[in-house]
């Protein structure tokens, strides 16, 4: 019996789920609510002591940690559904400096944001007696200290270390102007994120001029009123492209603008 527990179809929890159902292995999906702090429940921490998720257990044993918990399933279930990993030893090596790539890196960027600007209301949200007294529910010292930056904000240069500008978006309403501008240094990024999908990354960078001019490259998104696509282009996601914080300002010509901030900041 495999019982997966998780924060549903997102996040490092996205992983095992769909290694479960492209293997077509059956499983019974158990919501951990994160609004509850359910993973820091007593009852989780038996499960995993860490109070983490994902966590799979099968017949009374539990595996961790997202990636291992896909190897553990090819391993235990090697001829069910999808093969997800290469029979040949070099590809299955190169799979193997991919996911390394993105539990060491990528997930460590991604995740830093994801507190700065989505954990930091849930944090701030608590008096000081309910925070200090959550945190005592907190079994890993470095979450502590990340649920004590959502709080008090994460240094400056530390987020500027996990971005890389890549792109602008700016929105003037009162002249109903809604503009991205991009710029990739391949060359750049390639040194800075060795096996980063380039090709992917314009892709997305694609979408969002799509949604911003309101054409089919946006999908449903791009045919939403300008400032819901402008509500959806600033709100955080899990992907590599990451929105930054929203300036206000004031401009009469935003075009020049959008080329100036451009400049400024993608070089």
């Amino acid at each position: 019996m495999l019982t997966l527990y998780s924060f549903g179809p997102g996040a490092n929890s996205l992983k095992p789920m769909a290694t479960l159902y492209e293997k077509g292995l059956e499983f019974k999906p158990h919501f951990i609510d994160p609004a509850k702090f359910e993973q820091h429940s007593d009852w989780f921490k038996k499960i995993n002591p860490r109070g983490q998720v994902p966590a799979l257990e099968h017949d009374g044993r539990v595996i961790t940690e997202s990636t291992v918990i896909c190897e553990y399933l090819e391993d235990v279930f090697p001829d069910a559904g999808t093969s997800l990993r290469p029979a040949d030893p070099y590809w299955r090596a190169q799979m193997r400096v991919w996911t390394k790539w993105v539990d060491e890196y990528f997930c460590w960027c991604v995740s830093t944001i994801g507190w700065a600007f989505g954990i930091k209301k849930i944090a701030q949200a608590m008096s000081d007696e309910e925070f200090e007294a959550h945190l005592k529910n907190v079994p890993i010292p470095e979450q502590q200290v990340k649920w004590r930056r959502a709080r008090n904000g994460f240094p400056q240069e530390m987020l500027d270390e996990e971005f890389r500008k890549v792109g602008v978006v700016l929105c003037c309403q009162s002249q109903e102007f809604l503009a991205a501008a991009w710029q990739v240094d391949r060359d750049r990024l390639a040194a800075f994120a060795p096996g980063l999908d380039l090709d992917r990354v314009c892709a997305g960078l694609d979408f969002v001029e799509g949604v911003c001019v309101g054409d089919e490259r946006g999908g449903e998104a791009a045919s939403r009123p300008l400032t819901q696509r402008f509500g959806f282009l600033k709100a955080p996601k899990s992907t590599v492209l990451q929105p930054g914080p929203v300036h206000g300002g004031l401009t009469s010509d935003p075009q020049v603008q959008l080329d100036r901030l451009l400049s400024h900041f993608v070089g």
